[in-house]
């Protein structure tokens, strides 16, 4: 255990790829071979002997990451070489098998981040999933909907602009800030009659999303977005200062209320806006071990 795990870097850049794999097969079970296909990859990198397969890149990789004695998991990799291996992948094979494949990714995804440090593993940096989802203003709520529905989104970040109206003059806008478009927003807004083809510039209440010809549209049915901005924080922001009582006020609040803190740097001054490479929620972090 440790001798022949991957460096700290390696372990987050699998965990990232497990991640991703794990939603691709939620979405798609016949792409099970996904999960095992990395598995293979993870066991070449701590070390499995060439030609062995997956047999011995599994075992390698459950020795490894002090998972051995985990009889779960040893059944789950079995269950998915046999998939794997089948001439064809029938759908209801498949359909049986996706559900070890992603208990394979996250009792992997648990045994390597168990290989970071702590003091390495501390930051956003190591926990953040990337991309960033984000809602535009030209953005219909049925875009919005769809994107919801098929990836289990809670919410969404949107961005409003400060003194939108100063444009006019010649005046630089004065930066802006992310608020959350939820799904019970969404909700509500269909349920009292909005329109699913309405773009949100135009049904959500708020000068920041609309231009300045637009300042002044009155929506028959508003959209409400969370009156709170977003949680934004720095990629070395430490995550023990979000769990436990470290942080300041202001940011435990946000945490505790919305769930979510996005990852972000400034982007160039010509762009009042801010670049989201990040996202965290507390069911990213169940990972920690």
């Amino acid at each position: 255990n440790g001798d022949c795990a991957p460096h700290p870097d390696g372990c987050l850049y699998y965990v990232r790829q497990l991640r991703a794999t794990r939603e691709r097969v939620r979405k798609r079970p016949e792409d099970l071979a996904a999960v095992a296909n990395l598995v293979e990859a993870l066991g070449a990198t701590m070390g499995a002997p060439r030609g062995g397969g997956l047999a011995a890149a599994a075992d390698r990789v459950a020795s490894g990451l002090g998972l051995g004695e985990d009889t779960d998991l040893r059944d789950d990799l079995e269950r998915l070489r046999h998939a794997r291996n089948l001439a064809a992948h029938e759908g209801p094979v498949a359909r049986g098998c996706a559900s070890a494949a992603l208990r394979v990714a996250t009792t992997l995804e648990g045994g390597l981040m168990g290989e970071v440090p702590r003091e390495y593993a501390g930051t956003l940096k190591a926990w953040m999933v990337r991309p960033v989802v984000k809602a535009e203003a030209w953005w219909t709520v049925s875009e919005v909907r769809t994107v919801m529905i098929e990836n289990a989104y809670s919410a969404l970040p949107l961005w409003f602009r400060k003194d939108v109206g100063e444009e006019v003059t010649g005046v630089p806008i004065a930066g802006g800030a992310y608020h959350l478009l939820r799904d019970t927003d969404v909700a509500g807004y269909l349920i009292r009659g909005g329109g699913a083809r309405e773009h949100l510039r135009d049904v959500v209440r708020k000068d920041g999303l609309r231009g300045v010809m637009e300042a002044g549209a009155t929506p028959e049915v508003d959209l409400e977005v969370s009156s709170y901005p977003a949680l934004v924080l720095d990629i070395d922001y430490r995550v023990k200062a979000l769990v436990d009582r470290e942080a300041d006020q202001a940011t435990r609040e946000k945490w505790e209320r919305d769930g979510v803190a996005f990852v972000g740097r400034p982007t160039p001054k010509w762009d009042p806006g801010e670049e989201l490479i990040g996202v965290v929620t507390p069911h990213d972090l169940l990972a920690w071990r």
